[in-house]
């Protein structure tokens, strides 16, 4: 789907949006500018989000956008649910943050562990 949006100072910001159904249970998400007239009012920003999930087990999200990538994975055994996110920068650099969230139901805990490239800094 092709999209155009009419800025107040008149100039367009042009586009499309695209839906794609990957193999198995994905998908992929996808809005890409035309123009780069734009920059840095964006309406709509640039972004690409891939999906795919094991039913009762993982659900796990790929999203690459302006500000970076972030990597998302929902696991779930028993009653432990685990979160795991993998966050980018985008200067190309191998800087990462990652945040580990687990929590048990049954014995009523939570863990919350934040890491900055390989160095733990959880508060």
């Amino acid at each position: 789907m092709e999209y155009t949006f009419i800025h107040p100072d008149y100039t367009e910001e042009t586009g499309t949006f695209h839906v794609e159904s990957k193999s198995g249970p994905s998908i992929a998400i996808e809005l890409v500018s035309t123009n780069d007239l734009v920059l840095p009012k964006f309406v709509l920003r640039p972004f690409k989000i891939e999906t795919s999930f094991r039913p009762d087990t993982e659900f796990k999200v790929f999203y690459t956008g302006s500000y970076g990538t972030i990597d998302l994975t929902v696991t779930r055994a028993g009653h432990t649910v685990k979160v795991q996110t993998v966050y980018k920068h985008p200067c190309g650099c191998t800087h990462e943050h990652v945040y580990d969230f687990e929590i048990n139901v049954a014995e009523k805990t939570m863990l919350l562990a934040h890491t900055d490239s390989g160095e733990e800094i959880t508060h």
